[in-house]
């Protein structure tokens, strides 16, 4: 074979990844401008749809929502919550969103609040469209909706996935853990002190924490009694508790800026 015909086939292989590389951008981007326009739904997902099979998270994020909804194609909460996180995870506001709504919609089981307080916990720590007021009338919904589903399970499902939400730095839940557990001190049941112990702890963080969407100055008065009707031996024994439950709550904390730090780092790049 001549040697300039193999010159050019080689030069053809080294290119290869990068022609695929702009195929796959201006698939995304056909996506995006579909989205953008005034195109039939059905156009817009069949064009997202081949962009998310070449692996555009920003496609995934689009044909996820449409699935949810059953906008362009057949309603699928499934396989669109499975897009949808894909899109959350790489950290689009729009999709966290769309994650955290649609999970606490449909939500079966209380760890599906988990995942409805984890995501929307991203969505607002980088979403700077909200102000205080919509941020307040949207987490005050799904603190509302949360505890209406928890009111009906009773469980100790219900009871972890209480805890988790109250460790993400959720004050109403806390101040909810903490009076529930007080009431339930010094019963048969707790023969090692724990329910006094784990009151004391989220009762205390409860008091410590600002963030103040459902709770009044009555509530963090009434936290603060009960924390005063405990004997000193009682507060005791119960600073191990607290400061394992503050360490937590510290971690979780840590662990949204170090994720928000991704994100923006990824945009920057």
């Amino acid at each position: 074979m001549p040697v300039k015909k193999i010159c050019a086939l080689l030069s053809l292989f080294v290119l290869l990844p990068t022609f695929s590389a702009q195929a796959d951008e201006l698939k995304e981007q056909l996506c995006a401008n579909a989205y953008s326009s005034e195109k039939s739904p059905e156009v817009v997902y069949e064009v997202c749809h081949d962009a998310a099979e070449e692996g555009s998270v920003i496609a995934k994020g689009v044909i996820g929502s449409m699935q949810a909804r059953g906008v362009g194609t057949e309603q699928d909460l499934e396989a669109g919550l499975s897009n949808l996180e894909i899109a959350a995870l790489a950290g689009y506001p729009s999709a966290q969103f769309d994650v955290a709504h649609y999970t606490g919609k449909h939500a079966r089981e209380p760890k599906d609040w988990n995942k409805v307080f984890h995501f929307w916990t991203l969505f607002k720590r980088q979403n700077e469209k909200l102000d205080d007021k919509q941020i307040d009338k949207i987490q005050r919904f799904y603190l509302q909706q949360m505890f209406a589903f928890m009111g009906k399970q009773k469980n100790d499902e219900a009871v972890k996935a209480l805890h988790v939400i109250g460790v993400m730095g959720y004050a109403p839940v806390q101040y909810q853990m903490g009076s529930s557990l007080f009431r339930m001190r010094n019963k048969p049941s707790d023969v090692n002190g724990n329910f006094t112990a784990q009151a004391y702890a989220f009762l205390k963080v409860f008091v410590e924490n600002n963030d103040r969407i459902m709770v009044s100055d009555d509530l963090v008065n009434e936290a603060k009694s009960m924390l005063a009707e405990l004997s000193e031996d009682e507060v005791e024994e119960s600073q191990k508790a607290y400061q394992s439950l503050k360490m937590q709550v510290e971690k979780m904390q840590n662990l949204f800026e170090t994720i928000e730090g991704a994100y923006s780092f990824k945009r920057m790049s």
